[in-house]
């Protein structure tokens, strides 16, 4: 998760960079969340929350199966995801979080494919979903691999299924670049124009509370495809 102080720069997104700075992260909630262990509560409440919401619109997905995308060692597949959908697979590219993930969701009787990818190289899966979460990840895709992982992925959606996105973005017009994982946050409505690009559209929008203030703002998106 990203600090607001982090350095504004043109340099582009590396993905041996951000693997490498991943690789040397702790598998535990600590590791994943940047050692901001006290987001976790807010975060899951607030995910929880809009999860309920997304239920309610009309037409509303299904909770049969659910897919995370960079799921790191399955923290909000776990507190979230597991909590309202029958079957939940986890995307994630660090070897030793997919095993965590599997040690600690095994037992858990919603735990379906674990595929060990990286999102820039998740082409297909062997099932389709009813939701596609999405959180602070799609930070480390540049623009033009953000929209065609968003195209592969709107393919894999059951009828009336959805993305969901939760992700760091800047307060102003600035894309932020940060040198030490390789990551860039932008401005929520260049992200949208990406959407716009991607033919998808944001149906429900709403904002994470109870975060400290020096952090980045965090908004969660309903998405879906344009017809």
């Amino acid at each position: 998760m990203n600090m607001e102080n982090k350095e504004d720069n043109e340099e582009e997104i590396n993905y041996e960079k951000s693997k490498d700075y991943w690789s040397n992260v702790e598998p535990t909630n600590c590791g994943m969340l940047g050692n901001l262990l006290q987001v976790s509560l807010p975060d899951i409440q607030g995910s929880l929350n809009f999860l309920k919401q997304v239920f309610k619109l009309k037409p509303a997905p299904l909770k049969n199966r659910c897919l995370d995308c960079g799921a790191g060692i399955g923290r909000v597949s776990k507190n979230v995801l597991m909590q309202e959908f029958t079957t939940v697979d986890l995307v994630e590219q660090d070897p030793k979080f997919c095993e965590k993930a599997k040690e600690s969701l095994i037992n858990s009787g919603h735990l379906g494919n674990v595929y060990n990818v990286g999102l820039q190289d998740f082409k297909e899966s062997s099932d389709t979903y009813d939701v596609i979460w999405i959180q602070w990840v799609l930070l480390y895709l540049p623009d033009e691999a953000l929209i065609d992982f968003f195209n592969r992925i709107s393919a894999m959606l059951n009828k009336n299924g959805l993305i969901i996105v939760k992700e760091n973005f800047t307060k102003g017009n600035e894309v932020v670049f940060d040198k030490e994982d390789s990551s860039v946050t932008r401005p929520l409505a260049n992200f949208k124009q990406l959407l716009k690009q991607s033919n998808l559209r944001v149906i429900k929008e709403q904002k994470q509370t109870n975060f400290p203030k020096e952090l980045f703002p965090v908004y969660m998106l309903a998405i879906r495809p344009i017809k």
